[in-house]
This record gives structure tokens, sequence and C-alpha cells, in this order.
């Protein structure tokens, strides 16, 4: 069988890994979305360490490594998970 015809029986599913769908949201950096980290980081569906990490493992270019790499930070302070700068 094809992947689309496994899709539309439901056998599939494809997702993000969580931490990695979280890097993905520092870029927009929209409130939902530290909300959102926030919530994640708290009731332990994430973990902060493993979260820098993934961010680091980013090939990130210039302007976007300043912008994401702070709302990464303050969410994760704000949640009360510092992280080393």
């Amino acid at each position: 069988m094809d992947i689309p015809s496994l899709i539309q029986l439901g056998r599939w599913v494809f997702c993000l890994e969580p931490h990695y769908m979280a890097v993905a949201k520092c870029f927009p950096a929209r409130p939902k979305d530290r909300e959102l980290i926030v919530a994640l980081l708290q009731t332990g569906r994430l973990m902060a360490p493993v979260l820098n990490e993934r961010w680091s493992s980013m090939a990130l270019a210039g302007a976007w490594i300043v912008k994401s790499h702070r709302f990464l930070h303050e969410t994760a302070a704000l949640a009360g998970f510092p992280l080393p700068p």
C-alpha cells in the first residue's frame, strides 16, 4: 500500500518530536507559542535541557539566532526552567 492510502485508513500518524515542535514555535515567537511552551515545560511534557539541545542543533542565520534564542530563554525562565546562556 502507498502512504496516502495508509493515511486514509488511519494507520499512520506523522508528527514532530515535541522538542523540535517547540523550537519551531520559537521562530514566530507569538504569545500563544510562549504559553504553549511554558505549559509543556511545567507539565513535564518538555525538558528544558533537551529543548536547548534541539535549538542548538539547528542551522540558523544571524537575526533568527538572536530572536529565537532570546525567546527560548525568556520562555524557559518564565516556566521556571532557566537555561544557561
